[in-house]
């Protein structure tokens, strides 16, 4: 009767192995492709636009009119292709459901303060994404302080000579055990 049994080397790669090799192979062709390619030019007048852009918007949530009516705000969102990926639940909103929580969290915030930080923007003229730290501050409608530094990327398209956030991802990096940020406000 002939030996039935194979050695692993014999059988080959199991599913995991297979799995492994793909993944190297494809990390190889990345890291080859982005060696052969150069990065787009940065556009530094867009970059600026950008910047001044969400200048706007600090001094805008910061203002008396955006304590009275947040939607004020919204004509630098696209609202309807607005994607945003915010910290409280549900984690997802779009088109007018964006609209709807961007003006009952902005009214909760209403009295309060907020400073961007560490702005940067990448960009190639039509599509930018700006990334920040912004520090929020104050006394909520419910009259409890808060007090938080959150992770903010912006990604932006522009459209007829205007740039427009598009998609907003919101995070506020936390210490598990604690439930609380990382990233210590500014005092």
């Amino acid at each position: 009767m002939p030996n039935t049994t194979s050695t692993r080397a014999e059988r080959g790669p199991g599913p995991v192995g297979k799995l492994l090799a793909i993944a190297a192979s494809m990390a190889s062709g990345i890291a080859a492709a982005g060696t052969a390619a150069s990065a787009p030019p940065v556009n530094n007048a867009a970059a600026a636009e950008v910047r001044q852009l969400e200048s706007t918007l600090e001094q805008i949530y910061n203002s008396p009119q955006f304590s009275k009516d947040p939607s004020v705000a919204l004509e630098y969102f696209d609202t309807q292709a607005m994607r945003l990926f915010d910290i409280e639940a549900p984690a997802e909103y779009r088109g007018a459901d964006f609209r709807k929580h961007f003006i009952e969290i902005g009214a909760q915030f209403s009295g309060g303060r907020v400073e961007f930080s560490k702005i940067e923007v990448t960009t190639d003229g039509h599509l930018a994404f700006a990334t920040s730290l912004q520090h929020l501050f104050g006394r909520g409608k419910d009259g409890k302080p808060y007090d938080m530094t959150m992770r903010v990327t912006d990604c932006l398209r522009k459209s007829g000579g205007q740039w427009l956030i598009i998609h907003e991802h919101i995070s506020l990096p936390v210490d598990a055990t604690a439930f609380r940020s990382v990233i210590a406000p500014k005092k």
